[in-house]
């Protein structure tokens, strides 16, 4: 990916979500209205992965694993947002290897802070961010690495997708966004 595109096929393309100017990671962009609403549509539930690299704001001290418990439990469940109660996330500690994908990582981190690995299955202005400053968190580095079963990661077939460069969709994966029964969507 990365090459020459033909300026005739960008026409009506759009980007199906949106990241702050802050953050970085996984963009789709599309010409099918019918594929972004399902990605990012008032009643979309498609599955949003981020890694988030968090360090306490100074309110509140951080220190033991049960301190962590109680704050990944606030942030999975229980909090509001504009007057409304946001959906379950799925909030976790997040393994090395995906910590790993974060830009910079190779460069290593500044000590206290920790990376968390958050799903959504929806997609507030700001939300994470929001979400953890609510608990004590400033997010020092946001990075979307999937949007349903599209990854950053790679697979068994192909390496993780640079920063930078892009790729076209393969003709299976566009399946799990036209057919409803194929989406990944998990309920906490």
């Amino acid at each position: 990916g990365g090459g020459e595109v033909e300026p005739m096929n960008l026409r009506g393309i759009a980007c199906a979500g949106r990241l702050d100017w802050e953050s970085s990671g996984l963009l789709i962009f599309t010409q099918n209205g019918s594929l972004a609403r399902l990605i990012v549509g008032e009643n979309a539930e498609m599955e949003k992965e981020y890694l988030v690299r968090v360090r306490s704001d100074g309110s509140s001290q951080i220190a033991t694993r049960r301190d962590w418990e109680l704050v990944l439990k606030r942030l999975r469940h229980g909090l509001w947002l504009d007057g409304q109660a946001l959906k379950p996330a799925n909030v976790s500690i997040a393994k090395s290897s995906d910590a790993a994908l974060l830009p910079g990582a190779q460069h290593g981190w500044e000590v206290g802070s920790t990376v968390l690995c958050v799903i959504l299955r929806e997609g507030m202005k700001r939300q994470i961010r929001r979400m953890c400053y609510i608990v004590g968190l400033d997010v020092v580095q946001l990075h979307r690495i999937r949007i349903g079963g599209l990854s950053l990661r790679g697979n068994a077939d192909e390496e993780a997708l640079p920063i930078g460069k892009w790729r076209t969709f393969e003709e299976g994966e566009l399946v799990q966004f036209t057919q409803p029964t194929k989406r990944t969507v998990k309920r906490f």
